[in-house]
């Protein structure tokens, strides 16, 4: 199963505005180039879908390919707290700017 994300929309140039890149021409390089390699499920189907849309099918998928049913829990006390945790550290200024 591949690990990845599904991008229900995709503008390029505000990707290619997060990087610090300061010859146009690199701009303009990068920008053709995520253009040409990707994109958004929206813009591909030419309809508009819904995240609760696309989770539903993506779950159905995998519950029917890999002969599985999925059900959805709430999750334990114990992995609240990690989450929370790990949203400080990955949030904080520290891990950003650590080299």
């Amino acid at each position: 199963m591949q690990h990845g994300s599904i991008l229900l929309d995709f503008d390029p140039e505000s990707l290619v505005n997060v990087f610090a890149i300061a010859a146009e021409e690199g701009r303009r390089e990068l920008l053709a180039e995520l253009s040409r390699r990707a994109a958004g499920l929206n813009a591909v189907a030419g309809k508009r879908f819904e995240f609760l849309e696309v989770a539903t099918a993506v779950a159905s998928g995998i519950s029917t390919q890999c002969g599985v049913q999925l059900n959805p829990t709430q999750r334990a006390p114990s992995e609240l707290e990690l989450a929370q945790e790990l949203e400080q550290k990955y949030r904080s200024r520290e891990w950003t700017l650590r080299r």
